[in-house]
């Protein structure tokens, strides 16, 4: 066993044990999401399979042959036009729906509107949200108006549904809890032990910098990093999928934690964060889903309550910086464009409990001595 020694941000040394002596080993680097380009391939190829061979197995008609082949004609085209993202909810939601139309001897596609309310009054008993139910809508839509089929969304029947469930589930949906400067900054109190931890103190900064996305976060590639200006370089987003590409702030700290993340781990070129394999070997680029869990460690090394942690998602640092901005009373204008919004209400869900604690009651309160 050897230790690298190395120097890290606050003057701290790498006091982690590595095995092995060198460089460390740096795995190939794989597409967007740590897919490979085949993989990626295959996923689009299936939002072809699934919606049109999937509901062939009901044992009912099915639909003509030129719906049939203007959908095809749509769903390659739609592979790329697309996100990889939207892609797959169209998957998952198109494959619950026709298993419960397959369940219950319903045709699918096309679906009548009583089939579709049926559906969405089932799924509610189930337990999912509003937002959930509207997602399965728009997928149902998105199908039967690609194949040239009425689309069974709009009828009234539906919308009753969808308005009954609202009503007795409310619109309000789990809020990711925030990561906060402070609480970022105590983690960062705790000296790295090993290289993954130095890869983690990179990323939960510059998660924080650029209110990146987590998809958005392991899309970061080498390249994408100017150290010189300070910005990070995102290609794409949710909110910009034709690509023009958006800079983000990068302070000096999350540019002195990348270079030593980057240098430890030999990383020259291709993507920025990475899985970490036992103590040294540095492997594919991260999956969005990864990000979630790096942010739920961070909340156990700072011994946050648990049910805390479990709030803890990839989007944890985007919200804490959303709110520790609105508590240093910045616009929202400003904060939209730190967090490439286009819509301020979600800015306003993000600081809802700050505004109540800032209120004119709560400024009221501390006048007559209540506060």
């Amino acid at each position: 066993m050897a230790v690298i020694k190395g120097t890290c941000q606050n003057g701290e040394g790498l006091r982690g044990v590595f095995p092995g002596t060198g460089r460390r080993k740096v795995g190939p680097a794989k597409g967007v999401g740590g897919m490979k380009e085949k993989e990626l391939a295959d996923e689009r190829l299936d939002l072809v399979a699934i919606i049109t061979d999937a509901t062939r197995s009901l044992p009912v008609p099915f639909y003509n042959d030129a719906a049939l082949e203007q959908l095809k004609r749509w769903a390659s085209g739609a592979s790329e036009a697309f996100a990889i993202n939207t892609q797959r909810a169209w998957m998952t939601d198109w494959r619950i729906f026709s298993h419960y139309c397959y369940r219950l001897r319903l045709t699918a596609l096309p679906a009548t509107p009583t089939t579709v309310a049926r559906f969405i009054r089932f799924r509610r008993k189930s337990g999912r949200r509003p937002a959930t139910l509207r997602r399965y809508l728009a997928s149902i839509a998105k199908v039967h108006i690609a194949a040239g089929c009425e689309n069974p969304c709009r009828h009234p029947e539906v919308e009753q549904a969808i308005r009954a469930a609202t009503r007795q589930l409310g619109r309000a949906q789990k809020q990711a809890r925030g990561l906060v400067w402070s609480e970022i900054s105590r983690y960062l109190s705790i000296p790295p032990q090993t290289l993954r931890d130095v890869r983690d103190r990179a990323l939960v900064v510059v998660a924080y910098d650029t209110m990146c996305r987590s998809e958005e976060l392991v899309a970061l590639d080498v390249g994408s990093i100017d150290y010189i200006r300070g910005t990070a370089h995102i290609r794409r987003s949710k909110t910009d999928p034709e690509g023009e590409g958006a800079y983000c702030y990068l302070s000096p700290l999350a540019r002195g934690l990348l270079h030593d993340w980057v240098r430890l781990a030999g990383i020259k070129e291709g993507a920025l964060f990475r899985k970490v394999i036992g103590h040294h070997e540095v492997g594919e680029r991260l999956r969005p889903a990864a990000v979630g869990e790096i942010f739920r460690r961070v909340g156990r090394h700072i011994r946050l309550p648990l049910k805390d942690v479990q709030r803890l998602t990839g989007h944890s640092a985007r919200v804490g910086a959303a709110q520790d901005q609105l508590a240093a009373n910045i616009d929202i204008a400003s904060i939209m464009q730190s967090g490439r919004w286009k819509d301020p209400r979600m800015v306003a869900r993000y600081g809802a409990q700050l505004t109540a604690e800032r209120s004119g009651m709560a400024r009221l309160a501390a006048l007559q001595g209540r506060a």
